[in-house]
């Protein structure tokens, strides 16, 4: 398999250039591996994860409440293209937790951690 250029010039690049550590230090080996949090301890983007999925739940659970479908709209309603999260004249698509949000602003205030 052959590689294009441009990959290939930023791999030998990447091979070349020493590593610094987060402080802006000396260099550390290629093969120098990041610190690592100790075992059994969640991570950020693990408690990140799981708050996102509580939300997620919830908001599920408050539109079942309210008979609404999973956009916030009321249970039946029909979309172009299936979703009404992706704009076909721009073909940018919006989460969906933002979209429920701005239709439903009490699921907000029942369920996003930061809403006051």
């Amino acid at each position: 398999m052959r590689m294009p250029l441009g990959l290939l010039a930023i791999a030998a690049l990447a091979v070349a250039c020493p590593r610094h550590d987060e402080a802006g230090g000396a260099p550390k080996p290629a093969g120098a591996a990041a610190p690592q949090a100790s075992p059994g301890a969640p991570s950020a983007a693990d408690a990140s994860a799981k708050e996102s999925e509580r939300e997620t739940a919830c908001v599920d659970q408050w539109l079942r409440e309210h008979k609404l479908d999973q956009f916030g709209n009321p249970e039946g309603t029909m979309y172009p293209g299936g979703t009404p999260l992706f704009n076909e004249a721009t073909g940018e698509r919006m989460p969906r937790l933002p979209y429920v949000y701005g239709r439903q602003p009490e699921a907000k205030k029942a369920c996003h951690p930061a809403s006051p």
